[in-house]
């Protein structure tokens, strides 16, 4: 629970832009982990540093942690950890300036991504590529990767607007249903 309460305690950090404080929360974490032998709240603090490092341009550290993570989360048998480690490990390169190296694990763990349904970790992290080509002055690829997002974005919502139609549908189907039940009843009595 200590482990739990400071990874919910980084992640409020780093949504208030306190990424010290994150960091060190982080690092409680995995203290935790480690002593504990939690795996998982290991890898998880391992992945929640090295998007902070990430954030905060020091991408020779962020790869190393990354590294750690993807070993974790492998260890652990868990594909959407370690295709989230491997993206930071790919951001990381592409940091470095090993552009082409971190662009290919980027879109390995893409691809990942896409065969186990992750639809929405795949729009998150298209949405931080075109992100890591912006900054690293790549503005063709900075926009299409952007239009895939865009592409992407448009084909959730589309599949969550479906799913509530369909939701909806049911729910007056056995409304409707119901009624027809309640009529005949009345019509036997």
């Amino acid at each position: 629970m200590l482990g739990t309460l400071y990874i919910n305690q980084a992640n409020q950090f780093a949504f208030l832009g306190r990424s010290k404080d994150s960091e060190v929360a982080n690092l409680h974490a995995l203290e935790v982990g480690r002593s504990g032998g939690l795996a998982r709240l290991e890898a998880t603090a391992l992945n929640n540093l090295g998007d902070g490092y990430l954030r905060a341009h020091n991408f020779i550290k962020a790869d190393e942690v990354a590294r750690q993570a993807l070993d974790k989360y492998r260890e652990l048998g868990d594909r959407g950890g370690a295709a989230a480690s491997q993206c930071n490990i790919g951001f990381s390169l592409m940091g470095q300036g090993r552009v082409a190296q971190g662009e290919g694990q980027v879109r390995d763990a893409l691809q990942q991504m896409r065969e186990s349904g992750a639809r929405s970790d795949e729009e998150d992290v298209l949405g931080e590529l075109g992100r890591m080509y912006e900054h690293l002055g790549l503005f063709r690829e900075a926009v299409a990767t952007i239009r895939e997002q865009q592409t992407l974005s448009s084909q959730l919502f589309r599949a969550d607007r479906e799913k509530a139609v369909a939701a909806l549908q049911e729910q007056f189907d056995a409304v409707q249903r119901q009624k027809q039940i309640e009529l005949l009843a009345r019509s036997i009595a």
